[in-house]
């Protein structure tokens, strides 16, 4: 009985099976147009040899698939000059005042380096000198920019 299935299994799937792989394999129809496209060899009395012309779109060729972004301009020199290069950000901490003597001192921490910078009047810390020191305030200036750190008030 079960011999019998397969059996008729068979005989039904492989005619199927043979149908879809001829239809698979079998090259695409390619639409010929012969539009009597001549062409004679000079020098015989031979007819004329007719080829067939494919048509082919060029509109097709011409459409344009991908837009390619505009290039941005390039700065010229003249501009790159006019640019000055953005100084560093002022990252340095005020952490107290000292009065000891006549000259003040102010203790300032540097971050970026995890220094503590012990200053006077005069002195210069990453590129700001310091210009005066307040008896709750210092001002740092660069020579174009002038920074005044102050003491934050004790929270007793």
């Amino acid at each position: 009985m079960l011999s019998r299935r397969i059996r008729l299994t068979w005989l039904a799937a492989v005619p199927i099976v043979a149908l879809c792989a001829v239809w698979a394999f079998q090259p695409p129809g390619v639409a010929v147009q012969t539009t009597g496209v001549s062409q004679t060899i000079a020098g015989s009395d031979q007819s004329p040899v007719v080829q067939p012309a494919l048509a082919l779109d060029g509109r097709a060729f011409a459409t344009r698939i991908w837009d390619q972004p505009d290039k941005p301009a390039r700065p010229t020199a003249a501009a790159a000059a006019i640019r000055a290069p953005k100084p560093p950000a002022f990252r340095l901490q005020l952490i107290s005042i000292i009065d000891e003597g006549e000259e003040r001192q102010a203790a300032l921490y540097d971050p970026e380096t995890d220094r503590l910078f012990i200053v006077v009047s005069g002195d210069t810390v990453n590129q700001h000198t310091v210009t005066a020191i307040d008896a709750d305030a210092i001002e740092l200036s660069d020579g174009s920019t002038t920074n005044r750190l102050t003491l934050k008030e004790s929270s007793s």
